[in-house]
């Protein structure tokens, strides 16, 4: 299943790179907002895609060859992860962040 682990291993990339990109905007955020619960809620975002991208990354230095249905497991949690980070994502372009 060369496919599947293709999939799973570019979920994990797209997601570091997302997560990366996520983060920076949210890091340049908290130091421009004036509002100190904008400060945080932005400060919190940062930490949230910097563990994300941490996660993305170790995935990717730990690949191993999984078997059958473990990766279908692996496959969906990665999925989940990728759709939450590229879901920050939209809300940080929407917010008129040009990547």
């Amino acid at each position: 299943m060369q496919w599947l682990d293709l999939l799973i291993l570019s979920e994990a990339a797209g997601g570091l790179v997302l997560a990366t990109l996520n983060g920076a905007f949210f890091a340049r955020l908290a130091q421009a907002t004036r509002r100190p619960p904008r400060r945080v809620a932005a400060l919190a975002l940062t930490l949230v895609n910097g563990g994300l991208a941490l996660e993305a990354l170790l995935f990717l230095a730990l690949a191993s060859s999984t078997a059958g249905v473990e990766r279908l497991a692996v496959l969906g949690v990665r999925s989940a992860l990728f759709v939450a980070t590229a879901f920050l994502a939209l809300l940080a372009w929407r917010h008129g962040w040009r990547p």
